[in-house]
Order: C-alpha cells, then sequence, then structure tokens
C-alpha cells in the first residue's frame, strides 16, 4: 500500500513540474511555437505520470485517482492555451503527435523485452549445446573404455 502511495506521489510531483512549467513557458512569451521544444519535453513527462496513475487508478487507488482528475483539469487548461494560443488545429496536431511518440515508446519498450528474451533464449540454447558436447564425449569416452576393458580382457 505505501509503494502505491508512493508510486502516486511521485506521479503527482513529476505531473504537477510539468504542469507548471508548461504554465511559466506560456505565460512569458507571446507566441507559442517558440517554446515548443520545451513545451514537448514538459508534455511527454505529464503523459508519462498520467499513465502511470491511470495504471494505479485502475487497480483501486483512491489517490491516484483524484490526482489524475486533477491533472486532466489542467490538461484542460493547457488545451485551452494551445488552442486560443497557437495557430489552427494545433491541439488535435500535437495530440496525433503525442499518440505517436506513445506509439514509439511502446514499441521500444517491446523491442526491449524482445531482445532480453532473446538473449535468455541464446543463453539457454548455449547451455543445451554444451550439456549435448559434453554429454556426447561422455557416451564415447565411456564406450573407448569399455572396448578397451574388452580388449583387456580377452587378451588374458
Amino acid at each position: 500500500m505505501f509503494a502505491e502511495i508512493g508510486l502516486a506521489i511521485s506521479a503527482v510531483k513529476a505531473a504537477n513540474e510539468a504542469i507548471g512549467s508548461i504554465r511559466e513557458l506560456c505565460s512569458n512569451v507571446n507566441d507559442i511555437r517558440s517554446v515548443g521544444s520545451c513545451l514537448g519535453k514538459d508534455l511527454t513527462r505529464l503523459s508519462d505520470a498520467k499513465e502511470e496513475l491511470e495504471k494505479n487508478a485502475k487497480d483501486g487507488d483512491e489517490q491516484a485517482f483524484w490526482a489524475l482528475e486533477d491533472i486532466r483539469q489542467r490538461e484542460t487548461e493547457i488545451r485551452d492555451l494551445m488552442i486560443w494560443g497557437g495557430r489552427g488545429n494545433l491541439w488535435a496536431d500535437y495530440q496525433k503527435f503525442m499518440q505517436t511518440r506513445k506509439e514509439m515508446r511502446e514499441n521500444q519498450r517491446k523491442r526491449e523485452v524482445a531482445r532480453k528474451l532473446a538473449k535468455k533464449k541464446a543463453i539457454k540454447d548455449g547451455l543445451v549445446v554444451t550439456a549435448a558436447i559434453l554429454t556426447g564425449c561422455l557416451v564415447v569416452g565411456l564406450g573407448i573404455w569399455l572396448l578397451l576393458a574388452i580388449i583387456a580382457a580377452k587378451g588374458r
């Protein structure tokens, strides 16, 4: 339970930092395009924190649910900033961009998992081949020893 609370707190903290920096950036500039790169990093952090809170909220964490609700309300403020402070369809384009980035991160995670599984499989296959070679050598060695023992017994 305490681990879940800690995760929720860290996710809320990251989200609050991202939202605060987004507000500060948007309030200090006249044109939203001039803050695009910084805004992208902050919205990525916000998106990551939101994903973690959604996962915890689905597991029944009440604090994560309320923190997620707070983030959704703040996202509405950010959306309004983008809609009224930027060009037409900026918010829709940015949502598509964030979805693409999310898919890219998921694909990267899948590739990382596949790479780890391939490494484990290669190690397992290597151990199986080594065991097979050692077993074959043992069988051949026992066969030669048995053959020499039979030859020695007939020679007496």
